[in-house]
């Protein structure tokens, strides 16, 4: 059975939270339209309804007109709404795996991305403060002091299956991991890095990197450029029939039910890309627990389903 279309309104540069959504499609196999704002396509009539009280940011759930905001609801809404479709287990088979799921995604969401979008700013511009740069360096090596930990119990964070709580930390982690100041965050610790080097390797997020490399080639922005954006980003959405991500420069809008069939290209005929970061000397890493930061010992012990291409087409807006 196939999945229904989506379309994907992005504008330039594209941001790190839309690669996240878009593993999730290709995770679940479903077809999407990518859809150039910046290139003279009139926004969707949903999204300035979004707009008309003056704030990208407001909190939103859809139902007929209401919204919920914020990528990682995204992901929940196409894993849960196209669940017989991909990756059948994104968010588990039970309701004790999707509780070790949701934990690990607040880890990610509370724990993992503030400090380390930190360090993805200073690979994106000047040193940032550096008293804050420690702290950042320091929090971020603490939390993965935890996965550390639970790694050496299971393969993935939430049990034995890839799920939305490994993909959730693709963007981030693509920029830390490969930069030569940080990437010893990783390197120095051994299931950490094992990790890492099964999701980075993921069919889904080898066609996000080739399709973020195919973004600079068309549009002329470099990776520094597209990270540096994320410093306006406000957060996005899902609902039962329509998905909005709406930071301040940049727009995906999930679409689901249309009827137009598109010629289809797949992003894994994009070019390789390896993202553009800056040289610095290596840090040494702190081994506190953080706190908050929850752990939880559910195990899944059944492979997931390997993913198959799903297709995307990109499109610009007349």
């Amino acid at each position: 059975m196939a999945a229904s279309l989506v379309n994907v309104y992005y504008t330039r540069p594209v941001l790190p939270d839309v690669y996240r959504v878009l593993a999730c499609l290709y995770e679940k196999e479903i077809e999407f339209e990518l859809v150039d704002m910046h290139v003279g396509q009139q926004m969707p009539l949903d999204f300035l309804k979004l707009q008309s009280n003056g704030r990208a940011s407001v909190p939103a759930f859809e139902d007929g007109s209401t919204f919920l905001l914020e990528s990682r609801n995204i992901c929940r809404y196409a894993s849960e709404k196209y669940q017989g479709h991909g990756n059948r287990y994104l968010l588990g088979r039970d309701l004790l795996e999707r509780g070790s799921i949701e934990q690990w995604l607040k880890t990610e969401e509370h724990s993992f991305n503030p400090p380390s979008l930190e360090l993805v700013f200073h690979l994106a511009f000047d040193p940032l403060d550096q008293p804050l740069l420690a702290q950042s360096e320091q929090a971020l090596a603490r939390v993965l002091d935890v996965y550390e930990h639970r790694l050496r119990e299971s393969k993935y964070l939430a049990g034995d299956d890839f799920t939305l709580a490994d993909l959730s930390h693709l963007p981030n982690s693509h920029y830390i991991a490969n930069s030569e100041q940080w990437g010893c965050l990783f390197e120095s610790r051994k299931n950490v890095l094992r990790w890492w080097e099964t999701v980075s390797c993921r069919p889904s997020w080898a066609k996000v990197v080739r399709m973020l490399s195919e973004f600079e080639a068309s549009n002329g922005s470099t990776a520094e450029e597209i990270v540096s954006a994320t410093a306006k980003v406000s957060h996005s959405g899902r609902s039962s029939t329509r998905a909005l991500l709406v930071p301040q420069s940049s727009t995906i809008w999930l679409k689901n039910g249309s009827k137009k069939t598109p010629t289809k290209s797949t992003a894994a005929q994009a070019p390789s890309m390896v993202a553009t970061v800056k040289n610095g000397s290596k840090s040494p890493n702190s081994k506190t627990e953080p706190e908050n930061v929850g752990e939880d010992k559910t195990r899944s012990h059944h492979g997931v389903p390997s993913s198959s291409t799903a297709s995307g087409t990109t499109k610009q807006a007349s």
